[in-house]
């Protein structure tokens, strides 16, 4: 249930939160974070609904994570290119969606598990798929275009 979401704050809040400077966010969430990411570089926080959403670079790779206001991580998950997926995934991706590009594609790790979510879209549609626990695509959403 956490997972979903996550997702959903993932894929629809970007006019629904509010950048928060560290100053705004609990001393117990920045610890649990600075603990959990200590080699995180160029955060950035906002809070989306009940949650505290931090963007960051770790390794070179950027990443995002959530708190609740208890300071317990919800999920974390990182931005990936297509050829960061398991091998079935990309081949069915090609196989079902070869006049999609892909506009966002992405990983999420929780205490529910791993999952791939992919936004992809061309001329006419636009397509959010999912693929929990490293199994097949799975229709998420299914985008109006204008």
């Amino acid at each position: 249930m956490k997972k979903i979401i996550i997702v959903m704050l993932m894929l629809f809040s970007f006019g629904a939160s509010a950048i928060a400077g560290e100053n705004e966010i609990k001393q117990e969430v920045l610890n649990a974070f600075n603990y959990q990411f200590e080699d995180a570089k160029e955060t950035e926080w906002t809070i989306v609904k009940d949650l505290y959403k931090v963007r960051f670079k770790n390794n070179g790779k950027w990443m995002f994570a959530f708190y609740n206001a208890d300071a317990e991580w919800v999920a974390s998950g990182r931005y990936i290119s297509p050829c960061d997926l398991p091998d079935y995934l990309q081949k069915n991706l090609k196989k079902n969606y070869s006049s999609f590009w892909v506009a966002e594609l992405f990983e999420i790790n929780s205490s529910e598990g791993s999952a791939f979510y992919v936004t992809v879209e061309n001329a006419d549609k636009k397509v959010a798929l999912e693929s929990m626990n490293y199994s097949r695509w799975t229709l998420y959403k299914d985008f109006e275009k204008s």
